[in-house]
Formats: structure tokens, sequence, C-alpha cells
């Protein structure tokens, strides 16, 4: 994984920005929610659409790894590890026309030079826009809009997933 940030006895200049290796088996699986509409959705994290778990972690997922021990060599033993919010920003495809409110899925795709993309080898998301999503400084969405798309990554083993909490430009 790549560390952006951290806190604890063992996080300095020399961890943020470096590679760390994970040592995730034994550890717990949770998803930070927040304010994500995730109704009619099942319980999240689920199979086959939004599972999260030691099978199902992979590159380009913003996680937080909790642990009570101290990185040593580039490694930590994670006791949690958190599913976290995270913006992409793409291009939209395939919705049924202008849309202004969810239920819908659409397909976002991403540049292939976007961290996201180098990370996961993947360009394409299926966005699941709900209900409460919030639309942001924008009145609808279109196939061919570039937007960006802060929500809860999943992946099901072979694609990714987003349950988005908002939507702007």
């Amino acid at each position: 994984m790549l560390a952006h940030d951290g806190v604890g006895k063992s996080v300095d200049d020399t961890v943020v920005g470096s590679s760390v290796t994970a040592n995730v088996s034994g550890a717990r699986y949770k998803v930070n929610q927040g304010n994500v509409d995730t109704s009619g959705l099942g319980g999240i994290p689920s199979s086959p659409n939004f599972p999260f778990d030691a099978t199902t972690v992979h590159a380009g997922q913003h996680v937080e790894l909790d642990s009570d021990r101290a990185i040593a060599g580039g490694a930590v033993a994670a006791e949690k590890v958190k599913l976290q919010q995270q913006a992409l920003t793409g291009t939209v495809s395939g919705l049924p026309g202008a849309t202004s409110a969810g239920p819908v899925t659409f397909t976002l795709t991403v540049p292939g030079d976007s961290a996201f993309a180098m990370l996961s080898d993947q360009t394409t998301l299926t966005v699941y826009w709900q209900p409460g999503t919030e639309l942001h400084d924008l009145d609808s969405v279109s196939n061919g809009d570039k937007v960006r798309v802060r929500g809860l990554v999943f992946f099901t083993g072979s694609n990714f997933n987003v349950i988005a909490r908002r939507i702007d430009q």
C-alpha cells in the first residue's frame, strides 16, 4: 500500500509517500459509511456488489489501517482495516439521458494516468447513484460529462463499484 498520511510513534516523513507492506491476516474489516446513502442495497459490506474483506481489499481503494504495533522494516501488522470514502474524477456513460436524481447506475471512466487507474489497473467503475446522493453545483448529469464522484469504492473480485455520496464538477 502507499501511505499518504499517518499518525503514531513510528509514522514520520520517511513513511508518508512510501510503500508499506501490510499484514492483514487476522484483521477486522469495517466500512466507514459516513453520510453515504445505502438504502435499497442491503447490508454494507455485502456480496456480490459491495464486499469488503481480506479477499476483496484491493489496490486503489482508500483504506485506513489501525495497529498498536510500530512500522518495522517498511511493514505493519494491521489489526483493523477500514474502508474510507474517496473521490474519483472521470467521464460518465451508460445513463438513459440527462439525470438529476437517483437511484440509477452509470459507468465512470477515469483517466489511464490517474492514481486510481495506475494502482488498480482498471479505468472503469460502476457508480450507484442513490436517492440520498448529493448533486453539488450541477442541475443534472449526462453521458460525456466529466464529474467527480465521492463515495465508497468496493472491489467485487473482478470490477469496482462505487456508492456515491456526492457528485460534482
